[in-house]
């Protein structure tokens, strides 16, 4: 701590010991009062962490924490914070595992960020972080220039999403038949849509656990103007063995913004 006096002013604060270190020096980052970092200690590593005060506190989840393990390393972590509409921000980069993972400290959630090149994910290009002159300023790792981030921009990017149809442990006991997925979602806002632009959201699911994929089918979201459009697929099968929980994901690279706000489906299971 930073007791004042002279000479060395920051003075060890007695009864504070905090039993967990850091995996990759440069993964520590701030924000206001707290501290985040990948951890490690001598019981092991490849969890993520924030200050709570003077206690560590785990914030990485348990997918989070099995796809590190899966990594040849952890050590070249670069993470960096930052604060947009409210939502602070601590992304983590991993160069060697070429992924990129972003905790919203506001809402508690995690996602994966990154580049979708030549039909594959990658890190995101992002590797370092400045404001100045009310702007974001973002370095990019390949060639060294300065970005602004604008979350406004969407030419060229893609987003997508998935989840189970049926809450854990709420999984039918049969063969489940889907009959429609319905999806209330932000629609007709394309920055540069034209008022002839019909832009289509893909859908497909998995009833092995992402194992396998069912082929991919669109649903229009909207042309411009047409805020009020909802999504919806119907006729979407069943599932091949009892008792699976299907899994959906939902994608677009369309020029949109567009923002979830609730999911219908009709599913009925045979007894």
């Amino acid at each position: 701590m930073n007791a004042g006096v002279s000479g060395f002013s920051f003075q060890r604060l007695q009864g504070v010991f905090i039993e967990q270190g850091c995996a990759a020096p440069f993964s520590i980052c701030k924000s206001n009062d707290a501290i985040f970092w990948v951890g490690s200690n001598d019981q092991g590593e490849g969890s993520i962490w924030q200050t709570a005060g003077y206690a560590p506190k785990r914030i990485s989840t348990h997918a989070i924490e099995y796809a590190l393990r899966s990594y040849t390393t952890i050590a070249d972590c670069r993470a960096y914070t930052y604060l947009d509409a409210g939502h602070l921000f601590a992304v983590f980069t991993f160069p060697t595992a070429n992924t990129t993972w972003v905790y919203d400290v506001t809402s508690g959630f995690w996602h994966e960020r990154g580049e979708f090149v030549r039909g594959e994910w990658t890190r995101d290009a992002g590797s370092g972080h400045t404001f100045f002159n009310g702007r974001h300023v973002i370095g990019d790792y390949r060639s060294g220039q300065l970005y602004t981030y604008d979350p406004d921009y969407t030419t060229g990017l893609k987003w997508l999403r998935a989840w189970q149809a049926f809450a854990p442990g709420k999984t039918p006991v049969g063969r489940t038949q889907f009959s429609y997925l319905l999806i209330d979602a932000q629609g007709g806002v394309g920055n540069t849509l034209t008022p002839g632009d019909n832009p289509q959201v893909m859908l497909r699911w998995s009833d092995d656990g992402g194992q396998s994929w069912s082929s991919e089918v669109q649903a229009g979201i909207g042309k411009k103007g047409q805020t009020t459009y909802s999504l919806m697929w119907r006729r979407l099968g069943g599932s091949r063995q009892r008792n699976t929980n299907r899994l959906w994901e939902i994608s677009c690279t369309e020029p949109i913004f567009t923002a979830m706000i609730a999911a219908d489906m009709g599913a009925e299971t045979e007894k």
